[in-house]
C-alpha cells in the first residue's frame, strides 16, 4: 500500500477512533458514576468472560505444568504459573518437610525443589496459606477468606476456594491466589484482519507500518522495547505497561530443552543487549491471548485429594491481566517411614536417664540380606 493510500485510511480510522473515543467518554462517565456508588471493580469483573473456557484434560496441544521443568517437544504449547508451586511451599513448611508419599510422580519431587519461590511476587499481588481444618475460628478456610478480604480489599473472586467448604475437621489444606493487572498507557490496536499463525487465522493487535507523524502510533510504539534482534524468526520484544515493577516480555526464539532453560535463555539475552526502538514503517503484530484454564493434578501425589489450579490469562491491545489459584488438600499424612537410611536404633528404660543398648546403623554388614529367610 502506498504511503499516501495509508494516510487516507488512517483519516478513517482516526475519524472513527474519534466516534468511538466519544461514545466511550459517555459511557465511562456513566461506568465511573456507577462504580462510585457500588465500590471498585471485583477481579472476576476486570478479567471478564474468557474467550476459551476450557478444562485442561480438553486440549489437546497443551500441557498446563505447575513447574518449569517442563520438557519443550514438538508443537505442544506449556502453560505454567507460580500459583501452585505457591501452595506447595506453603504446604511444605506446614508439613515440616518436603511432601513424601508413595507413588508420586516426578512432579513431586521437582516441586520440592521449591525453584520459585515468594521473592517472584510483589506481596501486594498474591497471597499463600496453609493449616487444618478445625471446625473454628481457627480454620484455614476462615483464615485465607479473611486474608484475601484483607488484601485485596473486597476485590479477590476466588473460584477454587469453595472446594473447601465440604472437608470436614482434621484435613490439611494449602491454597494461593494472584492476581495481576498490567494495562498500557497507550492501547495498540486491534488489526481487522487476522494473523496467520501454526496455519491458522487468529486474532492481533499491535502497529501497523509505524509512521512518525501518527501520534496514536508513535505513543503505542514508545511502549515497544526491542532487544537483541538477529533476524525475523529471532528477536525480543518488551511491552512497558503501566507497573514500574513488572516486565511483559515476548520473545520470538528455538526453545531450549526445557520451559526453565529457555525462560533463563531469554533473561539472559535480554540482560546482555541494550533495548532499541520499533523502525519507522515496522510491523508489530502480537497474537491475543485471552483463556481460563482449570488443571487437575490427579497424578501429582495420590494420598493428596485435591490438587487443583485455575489460570486466567489475557494479552490484548489494552494490557495483560492474571488471575490464578493453586490449591492442595488431603486427609491425612503419608510421612514415608523407611528406614533406608543410616539409622539408630535405641533401649532405654522410661525412668532411666541412659539407653542401654545402641546401635547406629550406617551400612547394611550387619543387616540380613534379602532371601534367607526361610
Amino acid at each position: 500500500m502506498s504511503v499516501r493510500a495509508k494516510y487516507a485510511l488512517s483519516a478513517v480510522l482516526l475519524l472513527t477512533a474519534a466516534v468511538i473515543v466519544g461514545v466511550g467518554l459517555r459511557k465511562g462517565i456513566t461506568a465511573r458514576r456507577e462504580t462510585a456508588s457500588r465500590g471498585p471493580r471485583t477481579h472476576r469483573e476486570i478479567s471478564g468472560v474468557a474467550g476459551l473456557q476450557i478444562d485442561a484434560n480438553e486440549l489437546r496441544a497443551t500441557a498446563v505444568t505447575p513447574h518449569l521443568e517442563y520438557k519443550i517437544t514438538g508443537r505442544e504449547n506449556v502453560l505454567w504459573c507460580a500459583t501452585f508451586q505457591m501452595a506447595w511451599n506453603e504446604a511444605c513448611d506446614l508439613l515440616g518437610g518436603p511432601i513424601q508419599c508413595r507413588g508420586a510422580t516426578e512432579m513431586a519431587g521437582i516441586l520440592n525443589k521449591r525453584m520459585v519461590t515468594r521473592e517472584a511476587l510483589d506481596a501486594a499481588s498474591y497471597m499463600a496459606m496453609a493449616g487444618w481444618t478445625t471446625g473454628d475460628s481457627n480454620d484455614i478456610r476462615l483464615r485465607i477468606r479473611r486474608e484475601l478480604e484483607r488484601k485485596f480489599e473486597g476485590a479477590a473472586s476466588p473460584e477454587l476456594l469453595s472446594r473447601l467448604d465440604p472437608l470436614p475437621p482434621g484435613w490439611w489444606a494449602a491454597y494461593a491466589y494472584l492476581f495481576k493487572e498490567l494495562p498500557f498507557q497507550w492501547a495498540f490496536l486491534r488489526m481487522r484482519q487476522g494473523l496467520r499463525f501454526a496455519g491458522r487465522d487468529v486474532e492481533s493487535f499491535g502497529i501497523w507500518q509505524l509512521l512518525s507523524d501518527q501520534e496514536n502510533e508513535v505513543k503505542a510504539a514508545s511502549q515497544v522495547l526491542v532487544y537483541d534482534h538477529k533476524s525475523p524468526d529471532d528477536f525480543i520484544l518488551e511491552l512497558k505497561t503501566q507497573s514500574e515493577s513488572d516486565r511483559l516480555i515476548l520473545a520470538k526464539v528455538a526453545p531450549r530443552r526445557t520451559l526453565a532453560e529457555t525462560v533463563s535463555s531469554v533473561q539472559d539475552r535480554v540482560a546482555r543487549s541494550k533495548p532499541g526502538a520499533v523502525e519507522e514503517c515496522s510491523d508489530v503484530l502480537i497474537p491475543v491471548l485471552d483463556f481460563d484454564i482449570l488443571r487437575n493434578y490427579a497424578e501429582l501425589c495420590p494420598p493428596i485429594d485435591m490438587a487443583l489450579q485455575q489460570i486466567r490469562f489475557r494479552l490484548d491491545e489494552r494490557g495483560a491481566m492474571l488471575k490464578s489459584e493453586g490449591l492442595m488438600a488431603a486427609s491425612r499424612v503419608d510421612t514415608n517411614l523407611v528406614f533406608d537410611k543410616p539409622f539408630l536404633v535405641m533401649l532405654q528404660r522410661k525412668d532411666a536417664a541412659q539407653p542401654y543398648f545402641a546401635l547406629w546403623v550406617a551400612n547394611a554388614e550387619l543387616l540380613v540380606p534379602s532371601g534367607q529367610r526361610e
